[in-house]
């Protein structure tokens, strides 16, 4: 039963903190995954370009020495353009928008840029395979750009490999001076390998912290929606209605127990204060903006200082709601913040405060015994109670003196003396 009285109910508010332990939010997921390695390729590309302009630029350069024979001042244009045809796939992969599609055109481009550094080797061995300068760029400087381009572990093996054979073939005799630069070449292949070896390992690692990272966030989101649904279990248990508001104190979703708590229907997105009664509106509506701007502060702080939010926070409050007639009855509200994919929510539990009427316990009367004689005149038992009726007079001690002469003190009673023993002789004839 609801009771139209108008009670004072003060602003009665509790703050209380449950610490949880909440693992990160969304600190990383597939899209920044992807976003991530975009940038690196990105990265790489830029550096790629960077380097073959500036090798391009320093072989055109040395491709205008008027002192170089025609065959190698040949060889030198016909790099230089190899050099300008290898910077257009790494434009082409540059301006690709999409993150999967960049990754996978990168891959490409690890393969041409393998292929150009090949044909450059192979070109020079041809032409002309005692030449100083084009000894060091093809059998160090080569493999060293390209075991730091390298994409794929596998890919740059294979390019190692085939690098090698022509070494060997351009430097066939062993034992000669030409010799020393196999032996030089496998040294620095063996070095160029680790280091592509520990790229690969860098990015087998990004990938296993990409994937931690996601199981980790689907287990964060799965603790918010478990620790969200025993909110709003515990409240369904000992509340008579539950809601969850947005920032703006509206109904994310309608609820039926609230329609029928205020016997009207409330739908999703209305404002959650229709339902409060007029005069505790605006004192509701500061009380929840305090509480979602206390909340909000305290998660600032713990994510700058901690990087994940630490705590859930609660509120009692008292207010009045009204029903479809506009008639007011007190409830009593229970607020806590939970973390949406929207921003932060309110949870509200509306428990309605029964009036209990204050009437006093009357106490069971106690029914005494009476207490009886039985009148041998009359054979009727009589109450013992008053002793003595309402007329008597009791008789003065100066008159009961004076009707008994033997009694000088009447209000002593004297025990008379027992008769004295009979002598023992007597007792002797008497047998």
């Amino acid at each position: 039963a609801r009771s139209g009285q108008d009670t004072d109910s003060g602003c009665h508010s509790l703050h209380r903190r449950i610490s949880v332990n909440s693992m990160p939010g969304v600190a990383s997921s597939k899209k920044e995954f992807a976003a991530s390695e975009m940038s690196i390729v990105l990265q790489e590309c830029d550096d790629l370009i960077k380097s073959w302009v500036g090798g391009t630029l320093l072989i055109g350069i040395w491709a205008a020495n008027p002192y170089a024979a025609p065959h190698i001042r040949l060889g030198n244009i016909v790099c230089c353009l190899i050099g300008v045809a290898g910077v257009f796939p790494a434009l082409w992969v540059k301006r690709t928008a999409d993150s999967q599609l960049l990754i996978q055109r990168s891959m490409y481009l690890e393969i041409i840029m393998y292929t150009i550094r090949l044909a450059t080797h192979l070109l020079w061995i041809l032409i002309d395979r005692d030449y100083l300068f084009w000894k060091i760029i093809t059998v160090m400087a080569l493999p060293l750009s390209s075991a730091r381009q390298s994409q794929r572990f596998g890919a740059f093996k294979c390019y190692l490999l085939i690098h090698m054979l022509l070494c060997v073939y351009r430097f066939f005799d062993i034992y000669s001076e030409e010799g020393a630069w196999i032996v030089s070449a496998l040294i620095a292949c063996a070095l160029f390998k680790d280091a592509a070896a520990q790229k690969d390992r860098e990015r087998t690692m990004r990938i296993l912290l990409r994937e931690a990272y996601v199981a980790n966030d689907h287990m964060h989101q799965r603790i918010q929606r478990i620790a969200q649904s025993n909110l709003l279990s515990a409240l369904t248990y000992f509340c008579d209605a539950e809601v969850i508001l947005n920032a703006k104190a509206q109904l994310s979703d309608a609820s039926d127990r609230l329609d029928a708590l205020v016997m009207r229907h409330i739908s999703a997105g209305q404002d959650f204060l229709h339902c409060v009664d007029y005069s505790d509106r605006e004192r509701v509506a500061l009380e929840i903006e305090s509480f979602l701007n206390v909340g909000d502060i305290a998660n600032t702080e713990e994510d700058a200082s901690a990087g994940e939010p630490q705590g859930v926070y609660m509120k009692s409050l008292e207010a009045h709601f009204i029903d479809k007639s506009s008639f007011p009855f007190p409830v009593q509200l229970f607020l806590a913040s939970v973390p949406t994919s929207s921003g932060t929510g309110i949870v509200v539990g509306i428990s309605e405060k029964r009036h209990v009427p204050n009437v006093a316990k009357k106490r069971p009367k106690q029914r005494r015994e009476m207490l009886t004689r039985l009148n041998f005149e009359t054979g009727f038992l009589e109450p013992c109670t008053p002793q003595w009726p309402k007329d008597f007079k009791p008789t003065p001690v100066s008159l009961l003196a004076a009707s008994s002469p033997n009694l000088k003190e009447p209000h002593l009673r004297c025990r008379p003396d027992s008769p004295r023993p009979s002598p023992p002789s007597m007792l002797k004839a008497v047998i």
